[in-house]
Formats: C-alpha cells, sequence, structure tokens
C-alpha cells in the first residue's frame, strides 16, 4: 500500500525536482521525501481513533501533502510536547502488526523522524476534534 502511494506521489509531475546550489555543484531534490510520506502515512494509520469510522486521507497539492486521520491527539499531547511525550498507540494491535511486518522499526520514532527530515513543519489542526492534520 505505502509503496503504490508513494508511486502515485513520485510522478515527475507531481513531484517536481528542487535545485539545490552547493558551491560549484547542483543537486535535484524531489519536492517530496520518501522517508518522511512513509513515516507520515503510518503514523495516520497507526494512531487513528478506530471508533470513528473514518478512512486515513491523503491530499497532495503542488507544494505540500496533506494527511487526515481520525482521532486528533491522544489526551495529554499538544503542539507543545509532540516530541517530548511518550507515544501512545490508540491500537496496541495495529502498533504490533506495523512492527512485526517491518514497516516501522519501533514505535515511537515517527514524529522524531519526520522532525529530523525537516520536513514536517507540523502544522496539526486539532480544532475540529476528530480529526488530526499534518501537512509536509
Amino acid at each position: 500500500m505505502i509503496d503504490k502511494v508513494w508511486d502515485y506521489i513520485n510522478q515527475p509531475a507531481s513531484n517536481s525536482l528542487l535545485h539545490y546550489n552547493d558551491g560549484s555543484y547542483i543537486f535535484d531534490i524531489p519536492s517530496f521525501n520518501k522517508g518522511a510520506i512513509r513515516e507520515a502515512i503510518l503514523n495516520a494509520c497507526c494512531h487513528r481513533l478506530m471508533l470513528i469510522q473514518s478512512d486515513v486521507v491523503i491530499k497532495q497539492y503542488p507544494d505540500s501533502i496533506t494527511i487526515t486521520n481520525a482521532g486528533g491527539f491522544p489526551s495529554g499531547v499538544d503542539m507543545n510536547n509532540i516530541l517530548t511525550v511518550n507515544s501512545v498507540p490508540r491500537s496496541k494491535l495495529m502498533s504490533e502488526i506495523l512492527q512485526k511486518t517491518g514497516l516501522v522499526e519501533r514505535s515511537g520514532q515517527g514524529v522524531d523522524k519526520l522532525y529530523y527530515c525537516d520536513v514536517l513543519s507540523c502544522v496539526c489542526d486539532c480544532s475540529t476534534g476528530y480529526y488530526k492534520k499534518v501537512i509536509i
């Protein structure tokens, strides 16, 4: 599933190359990072609130990708402590499945990886109370 989503996002028309100059070298860097997209999708799946019948929705725009899932932040988590609070998946079973299938290394690393990739400006919209929106 993740690879099919990436193949769709990574088409030349929708994942344009950014030109980065470093001295006499010019590097072509895709607008969207595969690792970041992968982590954001897995994070959305792992942390969605299963009691609400809603899909994880991925929308791609020319300069951003929005991933929305049901549930908002868990109790005790907000934008001020998202990197420091211990991660508690909403579904322990989903978390274990993602780990045992090798899709994630271990729980609690998703948001850290997104910040490390420096692609998550972490505009999380919890104003609705039921949806978390992450814009990459």
